[in-house]
């Protein structure tokens, strides 16, 4: 433990002060494009029927933070996303560009891969 510390002291010490500490997200981020819905469901999965499947669900849209849905730790090369919005349903494909980020600047942690696609409300 004391000599983790000791390393990771060191390399701060190598890297500078110029790192924050701000934080980041991995993951998927769909954003809803269109009018803001009532209520929204996002299911997002890949082809493999065994592969995982991500729920997010939004039953009144004035209490969710965002246009979207974030599935944190989902990394698909190909997306599947069922969107039901205002008692619609539509279904779309995507092929998410990941990004890497560092936040706190080059050679601070964290880095975090991320992507963001956009589909269209129901």
């Amino acid at each position: 433990m004391m000599r983790t510390l000791i390393i990771g002291l060191a390399a701060a010490l190598l890297v500078g002060c110029d790192c924050t500490d701000a934080g980041c997200f991995d993951g998927l981020f769909v954003e809803l494009g269109g009018s803001a819905p009532s209520a929204l469901r996002v299911e997002a999965y890949t082809s493999d029927p065994l592969g995982p499947r991500f729920v997010y669900e939004c039953a009144d849209r004035t209490r969710c933070a965002t246009d979207g849905a974030f599935f944190e730790a989902f990394f698909p090369e190909r997306v599947w996303l069922r969107v039901t919005a205002d008692g619609r349903t539509a279904t779309y494909e995507r092929r998410p560009e990941y990004r890497r980020e560092r936040p706190n600047g080059a050679g601070c942690d964290p880095v975090c891969r991320n992507a963001e696609v956009t589909v269209p409300s129901p």
